[in-house]
């Protein structure tokens, strides 16, 4: 399983969808797309796959899940799966307030000391 967020390129949202949903060796058994989210089920040899990616915080941000699982998983995963595809669906505001791909503040670190005492 695989949760994480990148930034949206809106010159290049019909590309972004593409490149996710087709992957080389992969069968597609199902491809679902709107304007703002795709999400894509098949396998890979053995394997079965579901991803999604969600467009979030006003455009900025894709919300993305990936679950790649053996076939005869399928039963106990597909609950677990439909209940991640609705969190993800419903996150669009989740996490907006944050910015992606920050430099951490060089005084965090000083801030963290200040009080200790030094040996």
């Amino acid at each position: 399983m695989a949760v994480y967020t990148s930034p949206v390129d809106q010159s290049q949202l019909e590309l972004f969808m593409k490149d996710f949903a087709f992957v080389v060796g992969e069968k597609i058994t199902d491809l679902r797309a709107q304007q703002n989210w795709v999400a894509v089920t098949g396998n890979k040899g053995d394997r079965l796959f579901y991803r999604e990616a969600v467009i979030a915080s006003a455009g900025r941000t894709w919300h993305q899940i990936a679950f790649e699982y053996p076939e005869g998983m399928k039963a106990q995963m597909d609950r677990f799966i439909s209940d991640a595809a609705l969190a993800v669906l419903h996150s669009e505001n989740d996490g907006c307030d944050k910015e992606l791909w920050s430099a951490p503040n060089r005084n965090d670190g000083a801030k963290a000391l200040e009080g200790r005492e030094q040996k």
